[in-house]
């Protein structure tokens, strides 16, 4: 696939995600982790069969959305401190 060259390059799994998932297979942890790429890499909703993976992946992607939103402000934010540094050194 498309390497994204700058950007977001990983994202966080919080440590409650392990007791919602306690009782999944390997496999249905490889669901959800699966899905939890396409949609944070690709911005792509993964078709997901199993019930139970659906709905945790239902939470986690709340969880990746705010951290995107978060990402997307600091990103904001470092832009507007570098402007304004650029601004205060070249005038």
């Amino acid at each position: 696939g498309g390497h994204m060259a700058k950007g977001k390059n990983s994202f966080v799994v919080y440590y409650d995600l392990e007791e919602q998932t306690q009782d999944f297979s390997d496999a249905q942890l490889g669901k959800l982790l699966r899905a939890a790429f396409a949609y944070e890499k690709r911005d792509e909703l993964v078709d997901i069969d199993d019930p139970v993976v659906k709905a945790a992946f239902s939470f986690v992607r709340v969880q990746l959305r705010e951290g995107k939103r978060k990402y997307a402000e600091r990103c904001e934010k470092n832009k507007a401190a570098a402007d304004k540094r650029w601004e205060s050194q070249y005038r």
